[in-house]
């Protein structure tokens, strides 16, 4: 997140927060997120789990929304795909690189294809 909001260029914002994500999800010894792991894990049978971990992806997805709709208005980025669904889009992003990552898809491989994919994220 600090690598999406740090960045004045919208593109190259997106671009970092991505390469970030691949990053810190590729390094053998941080092995991920525990906590997001063990909620997920129990979120099926701990009601409180999914609230929590459903409200927190929805935070980080608004948090992306409220940049990506700055840029709308200033006219860096076009009103389709909304602001809602960039940020919504940018968050399932996140989780599928990183789940590919724990796999042992290999870090190159990941950031050429988060590369490809921030046109897709800008809309254009």
């Amino acid at each position: 997140m600090t690598a999406f909001q740090a960045e004045a260029d919208i593109h190259k914002a997106v671009t970092a927060f991505c390469e970030a994500t691949v990053n810190i999800a590729s390094e053998k010894a941080n092995g991920g997120c525990m906590m997001a792991a063990a909620a997920l894990g129990q979120s099926e049978r701990v009601t409180e789990i999914r609230s929590y971990t459903a409200k927190g992806l929805t935070t980080t997805a608004d948090l992306f929304a409220k940049r990506f709709e700055k840029e709308m208005k200033a006219g860096h980025l076009t009103r389709t795909p909304s602001a809602r669904v960039r940020g919504r889009l940018l968050v399932d992003l996140l989780q599928g690189l990183q789940l590919r990552a724990k796999i042992d898809i290999a870090r190159e491989q990941l950031l050429e294809d988060i590369r490809s994919y921030v046109p897709l994220i800008l809309g254009g």
